[in-house]
């Protein structure tokens, strides 16, 4: 006779909180599609739930075992999940709150709202995240709320602090993206953090209600900033301080860009954003401590005593979302593996991951959370598999391959989004982040004990010297393995078609490894030959390419011709903007698979392309006539609407940004009297002609 289990269970049956997690992501992912095309209400969403849900209930109680009604229950109960997924992320959404200020923009005076935030330094501006909580209309005010950003500039700004409050004008402003070719969404962004306007405004459009000081703030804010006057105090260095200040307590003013930039090329630039990296280093170092606790009737302890220690760091970190958000899956992950008997990592990771998006839908579409996931997900499947490959002699190597082992095994599943977010590989990742997590791990342990003993002068100084002398060392070995990662691997692309390949490919393979299943190896080959295939046609069509880019950017003209693989730049500033080439350029050229960059010697003013002809035109024009489809002014002297009706015609007119807003403005109407079409690169975005671009959707 058989033993029971009477068969080996399947992944879903060990793992059942798969099944509610993956109805819950397809709701989230639903919401903007269905909000879009069906214009759904909160009380239709909550009518369709409970009839969905009735009948899942009446079908699970039916006697009748037909697979007919064991179908149809099933699939009630993923649609119930999808709609209660659908339900969170509308309530999550601000624009349905109807006290938002949004909904009376039309009518408003004015607004009272609230410096949420530390003021950022801009290069002509202060940027303020603010708290809108009333409306000024007529002398009265009404109560509202909302998060916007307002924009001061800087040669008659007045001192601003974090907690003031100010009355602000209604000059908001839909926040939208420039347009330009493969740019980060950054309006998606934040609408997915609840932010949709903006406004720009002088010092003397901006009335202080009210100043706040330090005794104003709430305790956590108040621990935050005594924790980094602390760090200010004993370190004295500038390059230590602004990092130790960035991975302790979240701030990034201080922050080296070339040290930034750096850290970024060896693939260990996330330790300098509080993550679930930083939270899990105080959660395995509680466990650790605690580690000489074997009995099982003990073996909790440690899990729940790490959550204390957990919460503690977020408080002094500020309790940014990003530190709460990792405290609050690690804690589910302590609760789970406290309570469990029989501890499945995965079952209770994906439970935590569920309880998380319950809490926040918008937190599936944050990079980091995505990368928390994917590594302690990664670690989870492979970390066993990786460490059974070497068998050390001792137990100091036995120590050092285990967290290579964990290095190795996180990585086969984070890199993947690495290269789909960032377009880089490290190739010294493995030695880099050993070493990240061996210096982050001193610097958190190291940082929150000179922060609990600064009223103990000489040892609190020994601490901050010896903190100093670490991350010298640490910065040394990274600019030196920085130095042998070629920039081929700067420059990696992956559609979202790729990425889904490559996560299934890689699941295939280790299948394959692990349960030595042939059909598993036999189905990894096919999709990595998709991969391939799909990557030549990429490579094929980028080859093809014939493209002319007006970019959108903040100061100068841009404009570039792509031929193939090969960047022509006709025109640009004489001063190259650091923010232009990262931001705008570099994008760009990643994902147009741009090899080779070249500026033009001669000015070009005719660009023959996709058989239409492009005049540039950047001094007055004499009175004659001129063949041409499209027209781009780089210049204003000289320059009048009657004048280029006259010379081109009907020709379709590009306002480049060398012309300013104001004068884009007063030439767009007088271009629309004189029956000439426009394009304001200013309030349009770029100019993209094109017979063979694939603009792959921003993230």
């Amino acid at each position: 006779m058989k033993q029971w289990p009477l068969h080996k269970a399947h992944f879903w049956e060990t793992t059942p909180f798969i099944r509610l997690l993956l109805p819950l992501i397809a709701g989230i992912v639903v919401y903007p599609i269905a909000d879009k095309l069906l214009n759904y209400s909160g009380v239709l969403g909550i009518t369709s739930f409970i009839l969905s849900a009735a009948v899942y209930t009446t079908l699970s109680f039916a006697r009748q075992n037909k697979p007919i009604v064991k179908y149809t229950g099933f699939v009630f109960m993923h649609l119930s999940l999808i709609l209660a997924s659908w339900l969170l992320r509308y309530y999550q959404d601000i624009r349905n709150d109807r006290f938002w200020f949004g909904h009376n923009i039309s009518n408003a005076d004015g607004y009272v709202a609230t410096i949420t935030e530390v003021p950022a330094e801009k290069e002509r501006s202060w940027k303020l995240e603010v708290n809108v909580t009333h409306t000024i209309h007529r002398n009265k005010t009404v109560p509202v709320t909302g998060k916007a950003f307002v924009y001061v500039y800087k040669y008659n700004a007045p001192a601003l602090h974090e907690g003031d409050i100010i009355i602000i004008p209604n000059k908001w402003q839909p926040i939208t993206n420039s347009g330009n070719p493969f740019e980060f969404d950054y309006a998606t962004y934040l609408s997915r953090n609840n932010i949709y306007y903006r406004q720009f405004i002088s010092g003397d459009e901006l009335t202080i209600h009210s100043y706040t000081n330090e005794h104003d703030l709430n305790w956590i804010r108040r621990i935050h900033h005594w924790s980094a006057r602390q760090l200010e105090w004993y370190i004295t260095d500038r390059q230590t301080l602004g990092l130790l200040k960035a991975i302790l307590l979240g701030d990034k003013e201080e922050l080296d860009n070339n040290l930034t930039e750096v850290y970024a090329g060896t693939g260990i630039v996330h330790i300098m954003a509080i993550s679930g990296a930083h939270i899990a280093i105080f959660f395995l170092l509680a466990v650790l401590l605690l580690s000489w606790m074997k009995h099982k009737k003990y073996y909790w302890v440690k899990y729940i005593a790490a959550l204390p220690l957990i919460w503690l760091y977020v408080v002094v970190a500020g309790a940014p979302t990003s530190a709460v958000r990792a405290a609050i899956m690690f804690s589910l992950l302590g609760i789970g593996f406290a309570l469990q008997k029989y501890r499945n990592g995965v079952n209770q990771l994906l439970a935590t991951a569920f309880v998380v998006l319950c809490i926040n839908p918008y937190w599936l579409y944050d990079v980091g959370f995505q990368l928390s996931f994917t590594a302690v997900l990664s670690i989870f499947l492979f970390y066993k598999h990786a460490y059974r490959w070497y068998s050390p002699a001792n137990k100091a190597l036995r120590t050092i391959w285990a967290a290579i082992a964990v290095s190795i095994s996180a990585e086969i599943l984070v890199a993947p989004l690495v290269i789909y977010y960032f377009h880089l590989f490290p190739l010294q990742f493995i030695v880099a982040n050993v070493l990240a997590y061996l210096f982050m791990s001193v610097t958190l342990i190291g940082g929150m004990l000179l922060i609990a003993i600064s009223l103990f002068y000489p040892v609190a100084h020994f601490i901050a010297s010896l903190l100093t002398v670490i991350t010298t060392w640490f910065n040394h070995a990274i600019y030196l393995l920085q130095q042998i990662n070629f920039d081929s691997f700067h420059r990696l692309t992956l559609s979202t078609s790729q990425i889904i390949l490559v996560y299934l490919t890689i699941a295939g393979i280790a299948v394959y490894f692990i349960k030595k299943q042939t059909k598993a190896l036999l189905l990894s080959l096919t999709l990595c030959s998709l991969f391939l295939l799909s990557s030549c046609m990429v490579e094929w069509q980028s080859l093809k390419q014939n493209i002319f880019v007006v970019y959108n950017t903040s100061k100068a003209a841009q404009i570039e011709l792509i031929t193939g693989t090969t960047c022509t730049t006709l025109v640009s500033p004489e001063i190259a903007d650091p923010a232009t080439e990262e931001y705008v350029l570099r994008p760009a050229h990643i994902n147009m698979h741009i090899r080779d960059t070249m500026k033009a010697k001669n000015s070009y003013n005719f660009i023959n392309t996709n058989g239409e002809i492009i005049f540039i035109l950047n001094q007055p024009i004499q009175d004659t006539t001129i063949q041409a489809d499209y027209v781009v002014i780089t210049g204003t002297k000289g320059i009048n609407m009657a004048d280029i009706k006259q010379v081109f015609g009907d020709a379709q007119i590009i306002f480049s940004t060398a012309v300013s807003r104001n004068k884009a403005e007063v030439w767009t109407r007088d271009a629309n009297t004189s029956g000439l079409s426009v394009h304001n690169i200013r309030s349009e975005g770029a100019f993209v002609l094109s017979d063979h671009l694939l603009l792959q959707p921003t993230k």
